[in-house]
Protein backbone atom coordinates (compact mmCIF):
# COMPACT_ATOMS: atom_id res chain seq x y z
CA UNK A 1 0.00 0.00 0.00
CA UNK A 2 1.17 3.61 -0.89
CA UNK A 3 0.93 4.75 2.51
CA UNK A 4 3.16 2.06 3.47
CA UNK A 5 5.65 2.46 0.93
CA UNK A 6 5.82 6.18 1.80
CA UNK A 7 6.71 5.62 5.54
CA UNK A 8 9.61 3.01 4.09
CA UNK A 9 10.79 5.50 2.09
CA UNK A 10 11.34 8.67 4.44
CA UNK A 11 12.95 5.62 6.80
CA UNK A 12 15.36 5.28 4.20
CA UNK A 13 15.93 8.07 2.82
CA UNK A 14 15.23 10.88 5.77
CA UNK A 15 16.34 8.73 8.84
CA UNK A 16 19.12 6.73 7.15
CA UNK A 17 17.83 3.33 8.05
CA UNK A 18 19.64 0.85 5.33
CA UNK A 19 17.69 -0.87 3.20
CA UNK A 20 17.89 -4.53 5.11
CA UNK A 21 15.97 -2.33 8.22
CA UNK A 22 13.29 -0.92 5.87
CA UNK A 23 12.85 -4.25 4.36
CA UNK A 24 12.35 -5.75 8.05
CA UNK A 25 9.98 -2.75 8.97
CA UNK A 26 7.98 -3.71 6.30
CA UNK A 27 7.94 -7.49 7.29
CA UNK A 28 6.65 -6.30 10.57
CA UNK A 29 4.15 -4.50 9.15
CA UNK A 30 2.66 -6.68 7.14
CA UNK A 31 2.42 -9.20 9.01
CA UNK A 32 0.56 -6.96 11.71
CA UNK A 33 -1.87 -5.89 8.75
CA UNK A 34 -2.04 -9.63 8.08
CA UNK A 35 -3.12 -10.18 11.65
CA UNK A 36 -5.47 -7.11 11.91
CA UNK A 37 -7.18 -8.15 9.07
CA UNK A 38 -7.28 -11.85 9.73
CA UNK A 39 -8.46 -11.45 13.38
CA UNK A 40 -11.60 -8.88 12.36
CA UNK A 41 -12.60 -11.44 9.53
CA UNK A 42 -12.05 -9.26 6.48
CA UNK A 43 -10.19 -12.26 5.08
CA UNK A 44 -11.65 -16.08 4.92
CA UNK A 45 -11.02 -17.44 8.36
CA UNK A 46 -9.25 -20.66 6.51
CA UNK A 47 -6.83 -18.70 4.74
CA UNK A 48 -3.92 -18.87 6.05
CA UNK A 49 -1.96 -15.94 7.99
CA UNK A 50 0.96 -15.83 5.29
CA UNK A 51 -0.98 -15.70 2.13
CA UNK A 52 -3.53 -12.42 2.86
CA UNK A 53 -3.04 -9.42 0.76
CA UNK A 54 -2.66 -6.37 2.88
CA UNK A 55 -3.45 -4.48 -0.79
CA UNK A 56 -6.36 -2.92 0.77
CA UNK A 57 -4.78 -1.20 3.36
CA UNK A 58 -5.69 2.25 3.25
CA UNK A 59 -5.29 5.22 5.61
CA UNK A 60 -8.79 5.12 7.01
CA UNK A 61 -8.20 1.10 7.77
CA UNK A 62 -5.26 2.71 9.77
CA UNK A 63 -7.64 4.97 11.49
CA UNK A 64 -9.26 2.45 12.91
CA UNK A 65 -6.70 0.49 14.53
CA UNK A 66 -6.36 0.59 18.18
CA UNK A 67 -3.67 -0.55 20.81
CA UNK A 68 -6.07 -3.79 21.58
CA UNK A 69 -5.25 -5.05 18.13
CA UNK A 70 -1.32 -4.45 18.86
CA UNK A 71 -1.81 -6.15 22.29
CA UNK A 72 -3.50 -8.93 19.84
CA UNK A 73 -1.19 -9.21 17.52
CA UNK A 74 1.75 -9.23 20.12
CA UNK A 75 -0.23 -11.95 22.13
CA UNK A 76 -0.03 -14.08 19.06
CA UNK A 77 3.56 -13.48 18.13
CA UNK A 78 4.33 -14.92 21.97
CA UNK A 79 2.15 -17.97 21.77
CA UNK A 80 1.15 -19.04 18.18
CA UNK A 81 3.50 -17.78 15.33
CA UNK A 82 5.37 -20.65 14.16
CA UNK A 83 9.14 -19.89 14.32
CA UNK A 84 10.25 -21.78 11.94
CA UNK A 85 7.51 -21.14 9.25
CA UNK A 86 8.56 -24.62 6.71
CA UNK A 87 9.38 -26.87 10.06
CA UNK A 88 6.94 -29.88 10.87
CA UNK A 89 8.37 -29.73 13.97
CA UNK A 90 8.83 -26.24 14.52
CA UNK A 91 8.06 -24.49 18.20
CA UNK A 92 5.59 -21.67 18.58
CA UNK A 93 6.10 -18.02 19.65
CA UNK A 94 8.79 -15.96 18.85
CA UNK A 95 10.77 -14.21 21.36
CA UNK A 96 10.70 -11.00 23.34
CA UNK A 97 13.41 -9.31 21.45
CA UNK A 98 11.70 -10.33 18.08
CA UNK A 99 8.58 -8.78 19.52
CA UNK A 100 9.84 -5.79 20.66
CA UNK A 101 11.33 -4.68 17.09
CA UNK A 102 7.65 -5.45 15.74
CA UNK A 103 7.01 -2.72 18.49
CA UNK A 104 9.66 -0.60 16.93
CA UNK A 105 8.31 -1.09 13.35
CA UNK A 106 4.65 -0.34 14.61
CA UNK A 107 5.92 2.61 17.20
CA UNK A 108 7.77 4.11 14.07
CA UNK A 109 5.01 3.99 11.65
CA UNK A 110 2.49 5.41 13.53
CA UNK A 111 4.42 7.88 15.04
CA UNK A 112 5.17 8.63 11.03
CA UNK A 113 1.81 8.90 10.46
CA UNK A 114 0.62 10.98 13.42
CA UNK A 115 3.60 13.58 13.38
CA UNK A 116 5.55 13.37 9.83
CA UNK A 117 2.99 12.80 7.67
CA UNK A 118 -0.31 14.10 9.44
CA UNK A 119 -2.42 11.20 7.94
CA UNK A 120 -3.87 10.42 11.44
CA UNK A 121 -4.82 12.76 14.76
CA UNK A 122 -3.92 10.35 17.84
CA UNK A 123 -0.77 7.78 17.48
CA UNK A 124 -2.51 4.78 19.25
CA UNK A 125 1.16 3.26 19.59
CA UNK A 126 2.07 6.03 21.96
CA UNK A 127 1.27 4.17 24.89
CA UNK A 128 2.90 0.49 23.40
CA UNK A 129 5.73 -0.71 25.98
CA UNK A 130 7.96 -2.87 24.59
CA UNK A 131 8.21 -6.09 25.65
CA UNK A 132 10.77 -7.05 28.47
CA UNK A 133 14.08 -8.27 27.64
CA UNK A 134 15.52 -10.87 29.74
CA UNK A 135 19.08 -9.45 31.04
CA UNK A 136 22.14 -11.54 30.38
CA UNK A 137 25.68 -11.64 31.74
CA UNK A 138 28.72 -11.63 29.57
CA UNK A 139 30.16 -14.95 29.21
CA UNK A 140 33.73 -14.84 29.95
CA UNK A 141 36.55 -17.26 28.28
CA UNK A 142 38.16 -19.64 30.56
CA UNK A 143 42.12 -19.00 30.53
CA UNK A 144 42.61 -21.77 28.40
CA UNK A 145 40.09 -20.71 26.05
CA UNK A 146 42.31 -17.18 25.97
CA UNK A 147 45.65 -18.73 25.15
CA UNK A 148 43.79 -20.82 22.69
CA UNK A 149 42.57 -17.95 20.72
CA UNK A 150 46.07 -16.02 21.18
CA UNK A 151 48.27 -19.21 19.53
CA UNK A 152 45.96 -18.80 17.11
CA UNK A 153 46.70 -14.99 15.41
CA UNK A 154 47.97 -15.72 12.26
CA UNK A 155 48.06 -13.52 8.42
CA UNK A 156 48.55 -10.66 7.35
CA UNK A 157 48.08 -8.21 10.66
CA UNK A 158 48.87 -11.15 13.41
CA UNK A 159 51.04 -8.80 15.39
CA UNK A 160 47.93 -6.14 15.34
CA UNK A 161 45.12 -8.77 15.79
CA UNK A 162 47.64 -10.23 18.77
CA UNK A 163 47.53 -6.91 20.61
CA UNK A 164 43.91 -6.02 19.99
CA UNK A 165 42.77 -9.08 21.42
CA UNK A 166 45.70 -8.63 24.42
CA UNK A 167 43.52 -5.74 25.40
CA UNK A 168 39.93 -6.80 24.71
CA UNK A 169 41.04 -9.99 26.83
CA UNK A 170 43.01 -8.07 30.16
CA UNK A 171 41.14 -4.64 29.92
CA UNK A 172 37.52 -5.63 29.73
CA UNK A 173 37.57 -3.40 26.47
CA UNK A 174 34.03 -2.19 24.10
CA UNK A 175 34.84 -2.95 20.47
CA UNK A 176 34.22 1.33 20.30
CA UNK A 177 36.79 2.09 23.00
CA UNK A 178 39.17 0.03 20.86
CA UNK A 179 38.13 1.87 17.77
CA UNK A 180 37.81 5.05 19.04
CA UNK A 181 42.22 4.87 20.57
CA UNK A 182 44.52 6.77 19.47
CA UNK A 183 48.38 6.47 19.96
CA UNK A 184 48.35 9.23 22.15
CA UNK A 185 46.22 7.73 24.23
CA UNK A 186 48.67 5.31 25.21
CA UNK A 187 50.86 5.88 28.48
CA UNK A 188 54.10 4.33 29.22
Amino acid sequence: PAVIREFLVYMATIKGKSPHTAYEYYLDLRMFFRYVLHNRHLVPTDMPLDEVSIKQIDIEFIKTITISDAYDFLEYMAQERPRQQNSPSTEYGICSRSRARKVASLRAFFKYLTHKAKLIDANPMEILDSPSQPKRLPQALSLEDSISLLEHVDGTYASRDYCILTLFLNCGMRVSELANMNLQDIRG
